[in-house]
């Protein structure tokens, strides 16, 4: 009598039980790091998962780990652009009122707290890709002129995102329309190879994102800073305050910006508040270059 059945080509165990809600840390959320040092943290964690493989004697990192950090990355960097998004609703007029329309889920408006509300805005969104993070800054940030740094770097993250896709949707390899936008003149013999990245492709590609991170990061506190001025009078109409161009009267209204936006882990770190406010009034207050 033949034992085999042919609808049970592969061994199955029964489906285990398991919790999700065991699996997340519940001790009290503590007061956070900017985006930026929270991204910077994120990323140190990360190089310590593959840089030991940059010794010879532990022999060829696995193809598997390669795809797992570059997935980690990406993570760290969607983390913190929504991060980024969700301070900025809670404290900049302009981000405000482009959110007051947006839709928020029941669920989001129930049970979140109100400094993670603006955060359910973004939760069908995506940032896998160039389109995503511009439309977000369009529809949430208000922000639509970006400058050509922030677009070469825009392209470079682009090109990362490309291989994201093959890692999560192909286990790291290269899928034909991935290989058109990477450029099908050098990658049309390497459809359906895997990606094996070196350690040193691997630190490339770490710079490239904390290099678009931190110039995201420059370019949003200038822009959001700088539009809070209008030419000749120096109060823009869509914001709810002037400035008086004194640290005294200045500093909670510049702090609120600073601290979603300097560094304390960065080398070096940013320069302290008032010293950065002293540049924001000596390039956009009265007497500024900026705006003549």
């Amino acid at each position: 009598m033949n034992s085999v059945d042919y609808q049970s080509i592969t061994t199955t165990q029964a489906l285990p039980e398991f919790s999700t809600h065991s699996m997340f840390d519940p001790t009290a959320l503590q007061p956070s790091a900017s985006p930026i040092d929270a991204f910077i943290a994120d990323t140190n964690e990360l190089n310590l998962l593959y840089l030991r493989y940059a010794d010879p004697a532990l022999g060829n990192m696995p193809r598997s780990l390669s795809s797992i950090v570059l997935l980690g990355y990406m993570s760290a960097v969607e983390s913190f652009l929504r991060a980024v998004v969700r301070r900025m609703v809670l404290i900049d007029d302009v981000a405000a009122k482009k959110a007051e329309p947006l839709t928020l889920q029941f669920g989001a408006a129930l049970h979140h707290a109100r400094e993670l509300m603006p955060e359910a805005l973004l939760e069908g969104h995506s940032f896998a890709g160039r389109t995503g993070v511009e439309e977000v800054f369009k529809t949430v940030l208000g922000i639509t002129g970006l400058s050509g740094e922030v677009k070469r770097a825009l392209d470079r993250y682009s090109r990362i995102c490309e291989i994201r896709h093959c890692c999560v949707h192909r286990f790291g390899r290269l899928g034909s329309r991935n290989a058109i936008k990477l450029g099908l003149g050098d990658h049309s013999t390497l459809l359906e190879h895997p990606f094996m990245p070196t350690v040193d492709d691997l630190q490339l590609i770490a710079d490239v994102l904390r290099t678009f991170v931190k110039t995201l990061n420059n370019f949003l506190f200038a822009t959001a800073l700088d539009r809070t001025v209008l030419k000749g009078g120096f109060t823009a109409p869509s914001t709810s305050f002037v400035w008086e161009w004194a640290w005294r009267t200045d500093k909670r209204r510049f702090n609120a910006y600073y601290q979603i936006f300097a560094s304390k882990a960065d080398s070096p770190p940013s320069a302290n508040a008032r010293e950065a406010y002293d540049s924001f009034v000596s390039g956009s207050g009265p007497g500024g270059t900026r705006w003549t």
